[in-house]
């Protein structure tokens, strides 16, 4: 893991900062740079004593300019987080979350989060860069974007008949995305994940107090929030896409797995004749959640990345671009970002088109939530002429020892999955 940004100083093992850029950390630089900006033609500049909000066009003014006493404060900065730590990923860890929030406290009157890497757009911050830049001189010089995503979304969330189900619908989905993820920030870095940004997340920050590298650890209220989406996109070297893609799937299911056992031996050692359901809940926790993922691995160069995206959709948009866009800077495989993003996104909304349709059957009554899948029972796959009666009172056991958590009277079946979501 590599950090780049110009205008800061490296760090070397042992803390010391070097006036020396590695070749890697140049490249991933500029290739970045080319991601997140358009290529201007060399020598049109834009004022740099204010910044504009890039939706209101409201100008914001920046303080007088102290060049010395920022580079004081930035090498500061850098030699004391990376004193903390000798190990490198727990340096590199403290860089990356603590960098933003340690030159704010050393000088606030800095706006450090909105010094735009590029003042002719300043749609996104000098920090901001850094982080893509670091992620992708980890990748060079063949990477590949990754587009990973659970679901179902809205059905799972709907499926609801009290606040705390709406809740913990999102809250899982959220959740279960994190562990994927984890897989990505531990082999390779959060800076590693573009979408969604990880920086300050609360499931995040608990990851980086577990590993020694934040002190404080967040609140159980900000650890309740659910506040990661279904999907994330990365950066990622190619010939580790694939496995890195399989190992987040695997992660995911396997804590899924986990949040279902636990509320399983909770419910049967209070009930023991909800065993009973062993059948129905087995073959139902295998339906969720469903998994997509996809991956696609950039060619040498933006004309080769151009091309296959005209192949693909049909559009030359990219190959007129850049015939048309020979600016200040030499094109490279960041120039054309967006075609390595649209072509993973499509790749992604083809898989997902292929249904992955299985027959199951699902008799007797329904979830009470769902309404898709058969209630919990101990009627296994027979179906009794009194099997409402039967799934009622199965349930009325569960409410008598789980009072609040589902109806007295046993009106209210669910399934394993929507048990799930009640009871984790």
């Amino acid at each position: 893991m590599q950090t780049a940004l110009r205008g800061l100083p490296d760090v070397t093992p042992s803390g010391v900062p070097e006036a020396a850029w590695t070749d890697d950390a140049n490249k991933a630089d500029t290739v970045a740079s080319a991601a997140d900006r358009l290529n201007f033609p060399e020598g049109l500049r834009a004022p740099s004593d204010f910044v504009l909000h890039p939706l209101s066009g409201q100008k914001m003014p920046l303080p007088a300019a102290d060049p010395q006493r920022a580079s004081e404060v930035q090498a500061e900065v850098i030699r004391d987080l990376s004193q903390k730590a000798n190990d490198p990923q727990k340096r590199f860890l403290l860089l990356w979350r603590c960098l933003e929030d340690e030159l704010t406290q050393r000088e606030p009157n800095v706006p450090w989060s909105l010094l735009p890497a590029d003042t002719r757009i300043p749609d996104h911050s000098l920090l901001q860069h850094a982080r893509v830049a670091s992620a992708f001189a980890n990748c060079l010089p063949n990477p590949a974007t990754l587009l990973f995503t659970i679901g179902p979304i809205q059905s799972f969330i709907a499926s609801a008949r009290k606040t705390r189900d709406l809740w913990m619908g999102s809250f899982l989905l959220s959740y279960l995305t994190w562990h994927a993820i984890k897989v990505i920030a531990e082999q390779l870095g959060p800076d590693h994940v573009l979408f969604p940004s990880l920086l300050g997340q609360s499931l995040v920050d608990l990851w980086l107090h577990q590993k020694d590298v934040l002190a404080q650890k967040p609140s159980p209220d900000q650890l309740r929030l659910a506040t990661l989406p279904n999907r994330f996109f990365a950066v990622v070297p190619a010939g580790q896409a694939k496995e890195l893609a399989k190992q987040a799937e695997e992660r995911l299911r396997s804590e899924w797995q986990r949040l279902a056992e636990t509320v399983w031996q909770k419910i049967c050692q209070r009930v023991p004749d909800f065993a009973k359901a062993k059948p129905i809940w087995d073959r139902q926790l295998a339906q969720f959640p469903e998994v997509y993922w996809a991956f696609y691995k950039w060619d040498e160069t933006p004309e080769k990345i151009a091309e296959l995206f005209q192949q693909v959709t049909g559009s030359e948009r990219f190959v007129r671009w850049l015939e048309g866009t020979k600016g200040a800077y030499e094109h490279n495989q960041g120039s054309v970002y967006a075609a390595c993003y649209e072509l993973t996104e499509r790749a992604l909304g083809a898989r997902k088109a292929l249904r992955d349709f299985c027959d199951r059957s699902e008799p007797a009554g329904k979830c009470s939530l769902c309404g898709e899948r058969q209630a919990l029972s101990d009627l296994g796959g027979q179906v009794t002429q009194n099997w409402r009666e039967c799934e009622k009172e199965f349930w009325r056991k569960v409410a008598k020892k789980f009072v609040g958590d589902v109806e007295s009277d046993g009106s209210e079946c669910l399934c394993a999955i929507c048990t799930v979501k009640r009871f984790a």
